[in-house]
This record gives C-alpha cells, structure tokens and sequence, in this order.
C-alpha cells in the first residue's frame, strides 16, 4: 500500500527511445461537446499520471466544497477515466522522432505501474488552487 502527498511531483528527463521519462501530451475530451476538448502536456509519464489525479481531485472538489481533505483510491481515479468521453496519451519516440499515442487501458495500466497498486491517494484540498 501506497501514500501519496499530491503536493509533490517527480520527474525527470530521459533519452532512450520509448521511456518512462518521455515527453508526454494528455488529449482530453470530457464530453461529446467539441469544446469539452483540452491537452496537458508533461516530462514523463510519472508527471503525466500525477495531472490525471490532479483532474479527478480537481472535479473532488468541485463536487466537495464544504470538505478540506478527502481520501480516494486509484480505482476511483481508473472509474474517473473511463467517465471520459475521450483521453489518449501521446508519448515521444525518439527512433520514431514522434509520438506515440496510447488509449485509456494503457494509461490506466501505466498509472497502476507509476503508484504502485494498491494506492490510497489523500490530499488537503487547499493544495488544489489554481496556477
């Protein structure tokens, strides 16, 4: 079991040609609605995993105004994804010189890796203000 404090984010910068530290692009349509549609872009997968908890703490708190801590598990964060109407992620390949994207299960698969299942994720909702 995992404990994860939300307010810190690792990540560092590789050069081989498909790794955990490529450069990643998250494509997001939350709803059928065009204008639903956003990217975040990350350093590595671990970045990239921790901005899609981020989303799902970020919608916590809009449905959880009054609560100054919640706690969730990762399969929480897995339910969230699947709610999406659609999320890709797009990793670099430097041998492709490109990237590479990957669905929902993959995302979900390499979230499971990157916290280490099973994951019991609490974090202050003050940390969650915006940028």
């Amino acid at each position: 079991m995992c404990i994860r404090d939300r307010r810190r984010v690792h990540g560092t910068q590789g050069n081989m040609a498909l790794t955990a530290d490529s450069t990643c692009i998250l494509l997001i349509k939350m709803l059928k609605d065009e204008n639903s549609r956003f990217y975040l872009d990350y350093a590595s997968q671990s970045e990239a995993a921790h901005g899609v908890t981020r989303l799902y703490e970020q919608m916590l708190k809009q449905k959880n105004p009054d609560k100054d801590k919640l706690t969730y598990l990762l399969n929480d964060v897995f339910d969230f994804i699947n709610q999406i109407h659609e999320i890709t992620l797009l990793q670099y390949d430097t041998e492709l010189k490109g990237f590479k994207p990957h669905g929902r299960e993959w995302i979900k698969s390499m979230m499971a890796e990157s916290f280490k299942l099973p994951c019991i994720i609490s974090f202050p909702l003050y940390a969650l203000t915006a940028r």
